[in-house]
């Protein structure tokens, strides 16, 4: 048997695998931020961004937050604020 065939075949498997996970981790968040057995969720959006139906169920279960950019660009200071709060709260 050519090498090419295993290649392929080791190929498809991976792909198998891989698309395997990806369908398994469509609708978590875009952070995940772990410290001392808590953990934040945040899901980031642009100006136009919207949640996926699987996105907004995920949020549901995990909770967390939703940042969405707006036209002044104050994402980042959201974030930083959301994240010093959860330290704040938690102790981490």
């Amino acid at each position: 048997i050519p090498n090419s065939f295993w290649a392929v075949l080791f190929k498809n498997q991976a792909y198998g695998a891989i698309k395997e996970c990806s369908d398994y981790l469509k609708g978590w968040p875009d952070l995940l931020i772990f410290s001392c057995g808590y953990y934040l969720a945040v899901e980031l959006k642009s100006i136009n961004g919207t949640m996926s139906n699987k996105q907004k169920e995920k949020r549901r279960e995990l909770g967390g937050h939703l940042i969405k950019e707006d036209r002044e660009g104050n994402a980042f200071e959201k974030f930083k604020k959301i994240v010093y709060e959860w330290r704040v709260k938690y102790g981490v």
